[in-house]
This record gives structure tokens, sequence and C-alpha cells, in this order.
């Protein structure tokens, strides 16, 4: 199978097969870049307060939009947003072809961001052949990247510039009473020249008035001061508004994906690593160590390999992660976590038999809690990310019956979380 035959669907094809009409996108051409950040942010948002329609339909004006817009990088960032909206969602068939969007755009960077899901995709709906495909395209797109980068290497230590940028940040930012303790991830573009472009929104706090306020403070700080000596090319960065604001290892884990230099995040996958193995160690040898804040770090750990497709290192770390819980008898809570990280990169590595053992020992799990009547810190909400993940992972399975019920148990705990919230409001109305 050779490139042309993976990736037969063209971008506008995509767009009319969800009858999308680019009229009024193409009709509010003077401002595209504006409509492109407006549209993005507000997908965000709506995906943080669970309103799926008018994200769905939100997301896709913001492709429209990224090719109207037509800025390197624009195109990958919606496109992986909307795959992995319909990812999440059980929308295989829509997962794929905005993955496969973002794997032909022509920056070797943005493209392998797009492979690298396709190749997860694939290998959830067990089609061995594409999976190869696409990691034989990602290798030749690594290398060439990996050229470019000998050519221009930089060796300049940037950490003082990172922090001067994050002071400057903070100097335009007042998180709103709203925020409460709601963090809020944006992302953006930095060229060699100190101009930001592609800002949006990585992860919403849910909060409208959070999210403008995040934004609204790195647009004041544009254009940033030039770095010295310049990037060889531009940088795609990330910064945490935070209003916790204090940030302690002993406290508080390593944020994932990321390297931080104070509250601005470089996205480096072997910095990341190493800084999650330094604060794993850190942790492990302080006085003030909690099993807890181990096992989390143990976990993020695994999350750096899994989001790199790296399914051999993320499987060895969940499985550290997990022998560490039942050793140090970490609550049901962190566990359940480690048995569903565990399944899908078990999943991703194509050992469905393995895979399936871990979801029944996460199901023992609930099981015990539900017939037991020692303490948990299981809460509703830990069921309902668990039992989603393996009724989904059921569904490509081909046991829908199976997903079925699980499906029905999940919209049962819903509803009772929904009702302890209710009751929550009530009493702190009485109060």
């Amino acid at each position: 199978m050779n490139f042309g035959q993976l990736f037969t669907t063209t971008n506008l094809a995509v767009l009319l097969s969800l009858n999308v009409c680019l009229g009024d996108a193409l009709a509010k051409m003077p401002l595209p870049d504006d409509e492109w950040f407006q549209s993005v942010n507000q997908g965000e948002l709506l995906i943080a307060q669970k309103k799926d329609t008018e994200a769905e339909s939100t997301l896709i004006h913001a492709v429209g939009m990224s090719y109207v817009f037509g800025a390197m990088g624009a195109a990958t960032i919606t496109q992986l947003l909307l795959g992995d909206f319909y990812l999440a969602r059980g929308d295989y068939k829509n997962a794929e072809r905005f993955y496969q969007m973002a794997s032909i755009e022509p920056n070797p960077a943005d493209s392998i961001r797009g492979l690298k899901s396709l190749t997860a995709l694939y290998i959830r709906l067990n089609k061995k052949e594409q999976a190869d495909t696409c990691r034989a395209l990602q290798k030749k797109a690594e290398i060439k990247l990996a050229r470019e980068a000998k050519k221009s290497a930089d060796k300049a230590d940037y950490t003082a510039y990172f922090k001067k940028m994050s002071e400057r940040i903070k100097q335009y930012w007042e998180p709103p009473v709203t925020q409460k303790n709601k963090v809020v991830l944006v992302k953006f573009r930095l060229a060699p020249d100190g101009a930001i472009s592609l800002l949006h929104v990585a992860r919403s706090s849910g909060v409208a008035e959070a999210d403008e306020q995040a934004l609204r403070a790195i647009v004041a700080t544009a254009p940033l001061p030039a770095p010295t000596p310049p990037f060889s090319k531009a940088m795609d960065m990330q910064y945490t508004f935070d209003p916790t604001k204090n940030i302690d290892p002993l406290k508080r884990n390593v944020p994932v994906k990321i390297l931080r230099v104070d509250n601005v995040d470089v996205v480096d996958w072997p910095a990341t690593e190493k800084a999650l193995k330094d604060a794993i160690e850190q942790v492990e040898t302080s006085k003030q160590a909690k099993p807890q804040i181990v096992a989390d770090l143990m976990l993020q750990l695994g999350d750096c390999y899994f989001e790199q497709k790296d399914s051999t290192d993320s499987v060895s770390a969940y499985d550290k992660a997990m022998n560490y819980c039942l050793q140090n008898k970490v609550g049901d809570k962190i566990q359940l976590k480690c048995r569903q990280k565990l399944a899908l990169s078990l999943e991703l590595a194509g050992k469905h038999l393995s895979a399936d053992k871990q979801w029944h020992l996460g199901l023992a799990i609930i099981t015990a809690q539900k017939e037991s009547a020692a303490q948990s810190d299981l809460d509703l909400q830990s069921k309902i990310d668990f039992l989603s993940a393996y009724a989904r992972y059921l569904y490509v399975s081909g046991h829908n019956r199976d997903a079925d019920g699980f499906y029905h148990e999940i919209a049962e705990l819903k509803k009772a979380q929904l009702a302890a919230h209710a009751k929550a409001v009530a009493a702190g109305h009485k109060k």
C-alpha cells in the first residue's frame, strides 16, 4: 500500500462528507485569523463544558477557517482536535478522516503528529497493514526533521529567556474569581523574532471568563523580545495559567508532555521524560514523600511514552506504577487508573489478551468497593472514566452487547453524580 492509496480523502471532500457549508466562512475572509482563533478556542471551551453538538459544529467551522487562514500549523491543530473529539465519542470513521488530514500536512513536524494519532487508531482497529504504512511514513518524516535539526541545532540555553517571558506574561494576567483552582493551558508558536502566532486554548478551564483572560495576557505581551541568539526556527510553546500559583514537586505533579521553566512550557519529550524521572527520584527520597504522589508521577511517566505512541516503554512504566501501588497499598482510585492506562497501552501494543486481563482486574476493584463496607477513595467520576474507556474498547472489539451494558451502567452513575451535586448545592444554600 502506498501513500496515495492510504490517504485518498481530500480535505475538501472530508468537509463536504460532514455536510459542512463553507459559504459563511469564506464570506468572512477579511479577518480569517481572528475567526479561526475564536472558533478553536470556543470549541475547546464547549468540549470542557460537555456541549458536544455545539462543540462539533464550532470545531468544523474552525477547520474551514484554518484553510482560509493558511498559516502553517493552524490546520493541524484543528484537525487533530477534531480527530480527538470524534475518537473520544467512538466515531472512529471521522476520527480517521481528520487524522489523515493532519498526516498530509507539508511541515514534517505537523505531519508526524497526525501520523502518530493515525497509527494508534489503526492499531486499536486491528488494521495492521495501515498501521505499518503510517509507521514507515512517520519514520521518513522523522529522518527529514532530524536532518534539518542537525543543520541548525540550537545549543543555546534559553532558560533565562523563558523565565523573563513568564514574568512578563504574569504582569498582564489577573485570574477572575470564577477561575478558583481551575487551570487553563494555552499554546502558541513563537517565531525567532519574538512574534506570536497560532494562539489557542489547549485545555479549557470550562469557564469562558478564565479562558479569555488567559488569552488576553498572552496577546498583551506580543510581540515578545527576540531571543538571543535567535531560534533557528519557530518553537511550539505552552503556558500554564494556574491560580494556585505555588508549585511544590512534593505536593504537585510534573506537567505531562512539557518541560517547565517557571510557567513557560516548551514541548520537549526527552526533557519531559528526564523531568519526570528526576521528580520521581526526588519525591521517593524525601521524608515527606507520599505513596500517592509517587504513583501519580509514575503514571505521568507512562503517559509521556503513551502520548508518543511508544507502547513498549508505556507498558513498562504503567506496570511499574501498578506494582508500586500494590506494594504500598495506594488507594483504589489510583489503582483503577493504573489498570485502565495499562490496558489501553497493552491494546496499543496489540496484546489484547493481556489488555482484557487488566480490564477485568479493574472491574474487580469496582465490584469489591460496592460489596465492601471498608473505606475507599474511589469516586463516581473515576468509575465513569474507567467504564467509559472499557465500553469503547469492547465496542471496537465487536462486543457491542457487553458495551451497551456498561453504557447503561455509566448512565446510572451519571444520574447518581447529578443527584449528589444537586444535594451538595442545596446544602450550600441552606448554610
